[in-house]
Parts: C-alpha cells; structure tokens; sequence
C-alpha cells in the first residue's frame, strides 16, 4: 500500500505532501531528512532512485531532464503524430527541477513500478496545471495554490481501485456484447461535433473510443479515465486539461455528458463547439438509439466482458492485456454476479492476487512483453520467441495463477484450488481462445 507522495520544487522547496490517508503522515523533519539524503547524492554526482528497509521502501524522480518545448496541434494536423524531445533544437529546451518522493510500506515493490508510479504523479500536475508553470516558477505559493486542482486525482492514484492501469499502463476496457452499435453511434457523435476526439466511459472503464483518442499515449488516455472518475457527479463539464507529453503547454477543453448513472461520453476538443450546443443539438439524436444497450452497462462492468461460450467453472479471475492496443480487461466476477455464499476469496483479495501475479511475472519472465507490443518485427519476434518464457504458474494454499502469453497479448488466470495443477496449462489456452477476441 502506497502511503505518502512528496513533491519538491529546486532546492527542496516543498509543493504538496499528500497521504494516502488519515493518521500516516510523515513528519516534515523526516521528509526533510530524506530529501537532504537525495540532495547530498546529487551533489556528489550520484542519483539516488530507491533504498528500502523491513518498514517499507522509499523512492525518488527527479524530473529536471523533463525538456519543455513546442508541441503540434493535435487536432489541427492531419497526420496524428507525437514529437519527441530530441525532435527539436536543443536551444529551445527549457529544463524543469521538479523532485518527488514516493513512500510506501511495501517493500516487496519493485522500483520499476514506483517510477510508472511517480511518472503518473507528475502527469497529473501537468494535466491540470501544464508545464510552462513548472518549467517557470516565478511564485512558490501561487503554484502552490494551482496545484491544489490536482489533489483529487493524486489522492485516487494513491487509494486502491478496481482498476488496474496503474500496473499495467493499458486503459481499462469494458466490451458491451453489441459494441459495433456503440462505436458506430460514437463516430457520428464525434463526426457532428467538429471531428474532435472521443470515448465513452461506463463506470470509468472505456467502452468505445475514436481511433484518434486511441492515438494518445496510453498514460494520456489512463489519466483522462482517472480524471473523470475523481470529478463530482454532474450531467455536463468543460474543463480545460494538458496532454502530459502531447501538449503539455496548450490546453484543450475535456468535455463530459452524462447519458445514464455511470455512463459518460467525453470530447477532447478545441474552442468549438460549443458545450449548449452538444447539449441540445447532438446528444440525445445520436446517442437514443444506444440507450437500451447502454442500461446493461452498470450490471456489465461487473463482469467486464460477455463471451459467447462459458469460462472454466474453477476461474476465479482474469487480467488480459493487449499493450499493441494499449488496451485491458479485468474481471474477479467472470461469471457474472455470484450467488451469496461464503467465498474462499473475497473480491478484494481476488483483485490483489491478480495484481500481485501480474507484477511479479511481467517483471520476472515476461520483461520485454511492452517492447514486442513496440517493435512488430518478425525476425526479432521469432529470436524473443525462442528466448523467453512464454507460459508459468504459482500455487498456494488459497489459489492458483497461470500466465499464458501469446504474441503481445497476456494472460493471467486466477483459479481456485479445486483446478489440479495439471490442467492449468490446458484450461489456460481454452480461455485465451475465447477471451482473445475482445481485445
């Protein structure tokens, strides 16, 4: 469990210290302590990134080889593309000294994980504040008054969730059994609305996407979803937002409407439209035809998925991961809602179980899984292919996890202990085969 993010501006100049909740804030002579310990290694030539103790570990990112530079319009340019920092000349980069520390109490994290973790933190100061504001403090305190816009999306990075983004980097999906109908009733929405970037969210899971929305950088499309779910219920909303690496210094506005309970469809778009006239003109006449479907959303998300033919009666859970699309599903119910009686598993601890087989094993033996999704390659896809493990299992006394990968596609597969263990492998690729549709 996380317990506490530090944000620190050049020369340790404290922004923000967020806990993960009452009771476990550190003391500021401690967080002085530790960043004094940073600073020193620094001055000595030396970056500290982690240490760790029997307590818990401890781990920084300093963010001053961040370069701010200028960004194309993303909705402005026909060819969707992404500039990279080295794309232009080195005279116009403008380095940001930004440090954060991040505290937890499990020191079994790996420091892959805590730098995605950190990576994300500053994402959300971006998203909502940009980064000419970082690149330039010219007030301490102004800043520290601007940032406090991000609290409520530091404080849901922080606090367990039912998502699994923050492991995976991929945007949690949901698949409605008719989602030709709602992509096809997304496009002319979007279509009607200036040909803008959309999707639709059904209890902060994705449902249909645009493919341009799909076109942003997956920590891009994972912080949009999150935003949204720390947003006060409201029937619409017009905020302006930064892309963290598309456009991190001109804002678009994020628009939201609300279509039923927990489910939401979101532009991303520039001065025009207008959010009167999405409200009147094009949301019911595009989005009326979906609404049946769209009432089976609430009970679906707790499932994620609907296939066609049933899952292994001894699947307690499922995590599959396309990192090519940059797309997930995850579901402790796959067999929908369960009748009520005493569980050796709690859906707490089914979701822990998965997340905790899935990091240890993408850390482990699946390592290069998001470098396949990069490099589509035949030739270095058939020598990864020889090379690495492509199939492993644990067991322990409560249940039983099987990982399967195939092509850039991963499989983790939560069974109860009534599964033997050697028909795990054989019960594993009969759910790939079915599952390996949806993504």
């Amino acid at each position: 469990m996380l317990l506490q993010v530090v944000c620190m501006a050049e020369g340790g100049i404290p922004l923000y210290s967020r806990p993960a909740g009452p009771g476990k804030q550190l003391p500021f002579s401690v967080i002085s302590s530790l960043n004094g310990v940073h600073m020193f290694g620094g001055g000595q030539g030396v970056e500290l990134l982690t240490t760790c103790s029997s307590a818990g570990k401890l781990a920084w990112r300093n963010f001053h080889n961040t370069m701010l530079q200028h960004q194309p319009n993303l909705l402005e340019s026909r060819a969707f593309r992404v500039a990279t920092p080295f794309e232009e000349s080195p005279a116009s980069w403008k380095p940001i000294h930004i440090t954060m520390m991040l505290v937890t109490d499990d020191n079994q994290s790996s420091e892959a994980y805590l730098q995605r973790l950190l990576s994300s933190f500053f994402d959300a100061m971006v998203l909502l504040v940009g980064l000419e504001d970082l690149a330039n403090i010219k007030n301490v305190e102004r800043l520290k008054r601007d940032l406090r816009s991000s609290f409520q999306l530091l404080d849901s990075l922080l606090c367990p969730s039912e998502l699994v983004a923050d492991i995976t980097g991929c945007a949690d999906c949901l698949v409605f059994p008719q989602n030709d109908l709602l992509q096809e009733c997304l496009r002319g929405f979007v279509s009607a609305a200036g040909n803008a970037l959309g999707c639709l969210l059904v209890r902060n899971r994705i449902a249909a996407a645009t493919e341009r929305w799909w076109r942003l950088l997956a920590g891009e499309v994972v912080l949009l979803a999150r935003f949204i779910s720390t947003l006060s219920a409201c029937t619409s909303r017009d905020i302006p937002v930064y892309l963290p690496r598309t456009s991190p210094n001109v804002p678009y506005r994020l628009l939201t409407f609300l279509l039923l309970p927990g489910v939401e469809v979101c532009l991303l778009c520039g001065p025009q439209p207008s959010l009167l006239h999405i409200e009147n003109e094009l949301l019911e006449r595009f989005w009326r035809p979906a609404f049946d479907t769209l009432q089976l959303g609430p009970a679906l998300s707790q499932r994620g998925f609907v296939l066609h033919t049933p899952l292994h009666p001894g699947v307690l859970g499922l995590l599959l991961v396309n990192p090519s699309l940059q797309q997930s599903v995850c579901s402790v119910q796959p067999h929908g809602p369960e009748p009520a009686r005493k569980s050796v598993l709690s859906l707490e601890s089914r979701r822990a179980a998965l997340r905790s087989f899935y990091l240890f094993v993408t850390e482990t033996y699946f390592t290069s899984i998001l470098d396949a999704a990069k490099d589509p390659n035949p030739d270095t896809a058939h020598v990864r292919a020889s090379t690495e493990v492509t199939e492993c299992y644990t067991c322990t006394k409560r249940y039983r996890c099987y990982a399967l990968a195939e092509g850039v596609r991963l499989l983790c597969v939560l069974f109860s202990t009534e599964v033997p263990t050697f028909s795990l492998s054989s019960a594993s690729h009969a759910i790939m085969k079915s599952v390996a549709h949806l993504l």
